[in-house]
């Protein structure tokens, strides 16, 4: 389906750009110490998540070969906490930001899971052990939420494992945000399929239940953090993660009340955040004018590609055409654009990927029970469905003679029975 509407050469405008994009992460590309012109670390996130996914969806070996090569050379480099685990945030030069925040971390844990399930990927299994342990042992609260980051200390770093245990370790930022935690709600849920180990997603669960009780207003948005007795701005970044999160755990418990949620976030995106004065979200309400000391609405390139993004899968898994339309004037207005950062423009490459090619979809036909859902469940885990959408019903009159609980997948009009 286009993602422009109404315009003859929309699709191959779409996949044009895609390869435009795919040719400058590759023209960036240096594989060492340094990676995208930056410095490695945080900035190399998106290269290597766009990489996978064009390599995946294009059928591209030389780019699932560079994303693992890239990924390879940072997991063997300084940034990884070879002692406690987890990545530091940035390396320039000779320079070592030991800072180890949340966000970055559950974003490598997603990638390591990613690259842990390929064939040459074997290597990534112990730093996605090692970053789940770090997030349980040094960030998780007794809240029930994951502190923001730890603070810098390079001569803590530089300490073997019975040396830091001597020394007080580096002082945690305590805060809670709302964007990273969802997305270390989804990162445990990657790590349960990938895994198979159940603790993950019972994690999950409960880190977005905390989110949901201290974090989420009245009217569903979520709130950027808890401020005081008051909530912080709801920034459009902590409601896209919310419902990525939210789509992770519908698809790791084929629970309804997820769906419902992802449902309530694609709803207020388009309702609080669509910019009044033409196409595109801004990166904040209107109605929390009075909660932030200068109010100046932006369109963030990245944000918008990402936000577009979700509502395209959000769109497909609630079979709803409407959550997709501006999502596509969004991306066409982005490639009209011509943006020129990096990062915004492999978060406008994934999202093209996903709005063009055609998605797998499982839909399970089960009664709704908790075994069956959970054998369905388990089966997705073992298939390793990495893009998959998971559709979830009950049998209809005319196939109450057919066996429950069913797997069917389909990708575009072809459909298989899954025998479980």
């Amino acid at each position: 389906m286009p993602f422009i509407e109404h315009h003859p050469r929309s699709l191959e405008r779409g996949l044009e750009w895609v390869e435009t994009i795919y040719q400058k992460v590759l023209d960036h590309l240096i594989v060492g110490g340094r990676a995208f012109g930056n410095g490695a670390g945080a900035p190399c996130i998106e290269p290597i998540r766009f990489l996978l996914r064009y390599g995946t969806f294009m059928g591209s070996r030389e780019a699932l070969e560079r994303a693992v090569q890239v990924f390879q050379s940072l997991a063997y480099s300084p940034l990884y906490d070879s002692v406690e685990g987890g990545f530091f945030h940035a390396r320039d030069g000779s320079r070592l930001d030991t800072r180890k925040f949340l966000q970055d971390n559950a974003h490598w844990l997603i990638l390591s899971l990613r690259v842990a399930a390929m064939p040459e990927g074997g290597f990534a299994l112990p730093l996605a052990r090692g970053i789940l342990h770090y997030l349980q042992q040094k960030l998780l609260q007794k809240g029930g939420l994951f502190a923001a980051a730890q603070g810098e200390d390079d001569s803590y770093y530089a300490l073997n494992g019975e040396e830091r245990l001597r020394v007080p370790p580096p002082q945690l930022n305590a805060t809670a945000f709302a964007l990273p935690n969802a997305l270390a709600v989804r990162a445990l849920c990657n790590a349960w399929q990938c895994l198979g180990e159940r603790a993950y997603l019972s994690l999950a669960q409960r880190v977005h239940r905390r989110i949901e009780r201290e974090l989420v207003e009245p009217d569903g948005a979520v709130a950027h953090c808890r401020a005081g007795e008051g909530f912080g701005a709801a920034y459009l970044g902590a409601q896209v993660e919310l419902g990525y999160a939210r789509l992770a755990l519908y698809r790791s418990t084929l629970d309804p009340r997820y769906l419902a949620g992802l449902e309530r976030v694609a709803r207020l995106l388009l309702s609080d955040y669509s910019n009044p004065a033409g196409v595109g979200f801004l990166d904040v309400r209107t109605r929390d004018r009075g909660r932030l000391p200068i109010f100046r609405p932006m369109l963030d390139p990245a944000m918008n590609a990402r936000s577009a993004g979700f509502l395209i899968l959000a769109s497909a898994q609630l079979d709803d055409e409407k959550l997709a339309l501006p999502a596509r004037r969004v991306l066409g207005a982005l490639v009209d654009a011509r943006i020129e950062d990096l990062g915004a423009l492999c978060q406008l490459g994934n999202a093209l990927l996903v709005t063009l090619m055609p998605l797998a979809v499982y839909v399970a036909v089960t009664d709704g029970s908790r075994g069956q859902r959970n054998r369905v469940l388990e089966k997705l885990r073992n298939l390793g469905a990495s893009f998959a959408l998971v559709m979830h019903r009950g049998p209809s009159r005319c196939e109450k003679m057919q066996p429950v609980p069913r797997l069917i997948a389909c990708c575009g009009n072809q459909q298989r029975q899954i025998p479980l």
